[in-house]
């Protein structure tokens, strides 16, 4: 057992002896404090001027090491860091920047396309019933109608310019708000007008004959119209076959001049709609002949288009006993008008003669 691994103070034995910085001895785990052992240099380390001499060493050391620090490093070091800081601080602005861009000016940008959406699909649902008709009301005319789509193209454009201009609409110069508020605000005008008109659930409708690009009258000169129901649908055949039973359109007297084969087609129409039937007006016309003949199309879910002729009887014709029965046709352009009954147990034997050879058919409503 080696004497240095002793403790100066007990003798005991320690594998791993403490060594006392003060005064050097060697001591175990009890007596290793300076006050177990009473330490020689315990008083030089409490004493005031040793406290002094430590201070000073340890205020020499900092003085010695900001000297060894070059100034060029130091400002470098405060360049690097300011630009650090700088940096952070643009990336924060461009971030926040951007969000309140966003959040500002997207819900501009989404309105601005969801009026676009909406005064297209309007306009398109205006134009399908002013491309067929031209309506009773003074405000769906031609004129109309184009003032609706200008005031939408210049919305559009208006609108495309801003986006195209950095998505800012408020704040670009092609953004002339109180134009653009105009535009908007004159097709909601007239698209309200439309609107209130068109939702109805009926409507009436000036029937317009593309092929002549006229009005059509009756021959007393006053304008034909219709009347449509949002609600109607295509009928299975026997759905028309029931609703043909119970109209008696075909019961009213033919009067040359007066009541025509238009006033029965736009009445059995208008009839037709009124239960929820949709039905079409079909005008026919014949060689050699000036004026033409206007009948009813159905187009039956399960048959195909069902033609009535519902035209009735003269005063003459009924004292004669003729039926005034419905009847069915073929329109077939080159071939004879001929209308058959469509009941025909209840004809008593009459039957139709041909009215002439088709020369064009077409639909009018």
């Amino acid at each position: 057992m080696e004497a240095k691994n002793k403790c100066d103070i007990c003798g005991e034995y320690e594998l791993l002896p403490f060594k006392c910085k003060y005064c050097g001895g060697t001591f175990c785990g009890e007596h290793r404090l300076p006050e177990k052992h009473d330490c020689t240099g315990l008083a030089i380390l409490n004493s005031y001027a040793y406290k002094n001499e430590q201070i000073a060493k340890s205020n020499s050391r900092y003085i010695k090491k900001r000297k060894r620090s070059n100034p060029v490093q130091r400002l470098v070091k405060n360049i690097r860091n300011f630009v650090y800081l700088g940096l952070a601080i643009i990336f924060i602005l461009i971030i926040g920047i951007g969000y309140t861009t966003y959040t500002k000016y997207q819900p501009l940008i989404d309105d601005y396309n969801a009026k676009i959406n909406s005064m297209n699909d309007a306009y398109s649902m205006v134009e399908h019933y002013t491309d067929t008709y031209y309506s009773s009301s003074d405000f769906l005319s031609d004129e109309w109608l184009a003032g609706l789509k200008n005031s939408i193209d210049e919305y559009k454009t208006l609108g495309e310019e801003a986006i195209s201009a950095g998505y800012l609409i408020q704040d670009c110069p092609y953004y002339d708000k109180n134009i653009l508020y105009e535009n908007e605000r004159a097709f909601n005008s007239s698209l309200k007008r439309a609107m209130e008109y068109y939702n109805a659930p009926t409507h009436t409708l000036q029937l317009w004959d593309d092929k002549k690009e006229a009005i059509m009258v009756y021959p007393n000169g006053s304008r034909c119209h219709i009347t449509e129901h949002r609600d109607a649908k295509d009928p299975t055949y026997a759905q028309l076959i029931s609703f043909l039973l119970n109209d008696h359109t075909e019961l009213d007297t033919y009067i040359p001049g007066s009541y025509v084969c238009e006033n029965f087609a736009i009445r059995l129409h208008d009839n037709a709609e009124s239960n929820l039937i949709r039905a079409h007006l079909v005008n026919v016309e014949f060689y050699g002949q000036s004026s033409g003949h206007v009948i009813v199309a159905f187009n039956t879910v399960d048959r195909g288009t069902a033609y009535i002729d519902d035209t009735g009887n003269t005063i003459e014709q009924k004292m004669r006993g003729c039926p005034s029965l419905d009847a069915y046709v073929n329109p077939a352009v080159g071939q004879e008008y001929i209308p058959q009954y469509l009941f025909p147990g209840l004809a008593g034997g009459w039957y139709h003669t041909s009215m002439g050879r088709v020369s064009d058919v077409y639909q009018i409503s």
